[in-house]
């Protein structure tokens, strides 16, 4: 269950999901002034734009296929995850997406904020939005391997240089004629 909450997570934190409103205007006029509020509600806008229209069964799909491959864990954990995570999925993304509007605010102009919302209102917009949640995902799995072999590769080179056989060992490992190494 542990490889499933970690996917889990990586999929929470590569996504653009925000709750989309259903009076959300169409198109948006490039503001005179660059303020922060503007600028804070064309981010808003842009994230729930940037989510893609398929994102709650693209998730539920995700999550079903991890549960299905899991053979180690009960039937009734398995569906336990299966009815819980993707609602607690979404209360997550809600959160980031929430963290992410003030980051894009702060760093995008208005001008930048307006040309992709212009471009994310078109259909290729819209299909490129919904592959960069694939894509996300993929890029998630692929950092996590990556981290891995890096984890592994350093204890090693660590290893060599110091003794890891003893918890509280410390200090530059001995060579085979006892020299201390640094």
């Amino acid at each position: 269950m542990r490889f499933i909450l970690t996917i889990i997570l990586g999929l929470a934190l590569t996504t653009t999901a925000a709750a989309q409103e259903a009076d959300a205007p169409q198109t948006m006029v490039i503001p005179a002034e660059d303020d922060a509020v503007v600028r804070r509600e064309l981010a808003e806008r842009y994230v729930e734009l940037a989510q893609g229209d398929s994102l709650a069964e693209m998730a539920q799909a995700f999550v079903d296929g991890l549960i299905d491959a899991d053979t180690q864990s009960l039937p009734e954990h398995r569906e336990w995850f299966r009815t819980n995570v993707p609602r607690e999925m979404a209360n997550l993304m809600i959160l980031v997406m929430d963290g992410l509007i003030p980051i894009y605010a702060e760093r995008l102009t208005a001008e930048e904020l307006m040309a992709l919302i212009t471009f994310y209102e078109t259909p290729l917009g819209q299909s490129i939005a919904r592959k960069e949640m694939q894509i996300g995902m993929d890029q998630s799995m692929a950092v996590e391997v990556a981290v891995m072999q890096f984890q592994v590769d350093l204890m090693r080179k660590f290893c060599t240089a110091f003794d890891c056989t003893e918890p509280a060992a410390s200090g530059p490992r001995p060579d085979k004629r006892g020299v201390q190494r640094n």
